[in-house]
């Protein structure tokens, strides 16, 4: 089996710089900051299997897809690798490969811009190179002595397994530990009742629940499913939901009929593929920034549940606790403002109310422009691009692709 293993580094270029990261290395202290040598040593002293072939590939993303310093950037990784020693074959990206891409192929998801768009690159790049199976990874976690084989044997074992997430373990527990920010935003107890079902069995469980640094794909999937972009935060959980959705809907167009059960998630509670989430030191979460966020997010995807036709919010009251809680409610118009009226009650540290009704007008502009969007039908055509580009990438002359792009490690 040819799995890649994909591995982002999200880093800012100069202080004070703003980041769509929520807590990029900076640059300048790399060296001494940067949590990528322990999970590539975690990853080096991992078993694997002698039938397996794998391959690293490693993104170096600058912020805001600067490409000035990405030459330093892919120094400072190689040097990271030199050291630590013993991994599979390696290939460093950076922005200016991604640029490259682009314009060599004009293929439009080759793009750095955020989360979901990068992620959609570890799609890309290991599909062209014929891999099985695509395992992502950030940089921040470190994986237990038998987690690539026995994900290799669940992929070999289940054919009918397409997409399968597992947990994280941090501070000693699996859990989702912590208080909700709003007693109206039931944001980490919701996350933590999926969790606690989902770990209560020693089975694989269907779910929506899904942690996208922790998350494996068999690249025939990858190939007919994309990260939804312009999505600020949890991508992963965007794309266990468009999975799901083209389970439930299929696309005719690409003959894909519904009930493909290699379109849904399954999550495998083993402590095996249990990852330790090691995220390093960082300020103090702007609470506004974050909130805002997370409400366009699920603004985002409300809308493509309420835009297609086989999947209802009631369904997604059986499927995840957590995801209904945040954008399940009828009218959630009304909802994000008593979510907002409650932090103007109970959040000490929002002292700026001009601030806050600013956000408020934001979101509510947002939220009308996106409930004009058929996007549900809008993703498919994306969708079918994507797969488009994909079946390009395979058939192309790989090296004589290379030689164009350059500054890859071999």
């Amino acid at each position: 089996m040819k799995i890649a293993i994909v591995i982002n580094t999200y880093i800012v270029t100069s202080p004070g710089e703003k980041s769509p990261f929520d807590h990029p290395t900076p640059l300048w202290l790399f060296e001494k900051e940067n949590t990528l040598k322990a999970s590539l040593e975690s990853l080096r002293d991992a078993n694997r299997r002698a039938e397996d072939e794998y391959t690293l590939y490693l993104f170096g993303i600058a912020a805001n897809e600067r490409i000035d310093f990405d030459q330093e950037i892919e120094q400072k990784i190689k040097k990271i690798v030199e050291n630590v020693g013993g991994l599979p074959r390696v290939h460093v990206i950076s922005n200016r490969q991604v640029a490259d891409f682009r314009q060599q192929t004009e293929i439009e998801f080759f793009e750095s811009s955020g989360y979901p768009e990068i992620r959609n690159l570890g799609f890309l790049i290991p599909f062209m190179f014929h891999e099985d199976v695509i395992m992502q990874l950030d940089d921040d976690e470190l994986i237990r002595e038998n987690h690539l084989v026995r994900f290799a044997e669940l992929f070999e074992k289940n054919p009918e397994y397409g997409i399968v997430t597992a947990p994280y373990e941090q501070n000693g527990s699996r859990r989702i530990i912590g208080e909700d920010p709003l007693t109206t935003w039931k944001k980490v107890s919701s996350m933590d009742a999926d969790l606690k079902k989902l770990l209560s069995t020693d089975d694989c469980s269907q779910t929506l629940f899904g942690l996208g640094g922790n998350l494996c794909i068999r690249s025939s999937v990858a190939k007919e499913i994309f990260y939804p972009r312009k999505v600020p935060r949890g991508e992963d959980f965007s794309l266990l939901l468009a999975a799901r959705l083209l389970y439930e809907n299929g696309d005719l167009r690409m003959k894909i009929k519904p009930g493909n059960r290699l379109f849904l998630t399954w999550f495998c509670s083993e402590k095996d593929v249990t990852i330790l989430h090691q995220p390093p030191i960082s300020e103090r979460e702007d609470f506004l920034r974050s909130f805002e966020n997370n409400i366009r997010r699920f603004i985002l995807e409300r809308q493509m549940v309420m835009t297609q036709k086989k999947f209802t919010l009631s369904d997604l009251k059986d499927s995840s606790q957590y995801l209904y809680a945040m954008f399940g409610q009828e009218d959630f118009r009304r909802q994000i403002l008593d979510w907002i009226d409650t932090i103007r009650m109970e959040r000490e540290d929002v002292t700026d109310m001009k601030q806050l009704n600013e956000m408020e007008e934001r979101l509510l502009v947002f939220l009308e422009g996106v409930e004009k969007e058929p996007r549900w039908s809008n993703y498919l055509e994306e969708r079918r691009r994507f797969s488009k580009g994909q079946a390009w990438l395979a058939q192309c002359d790989q090296e004589e692709l290379l030689m164009k792009i350059g500054g890859w490690i071999k």
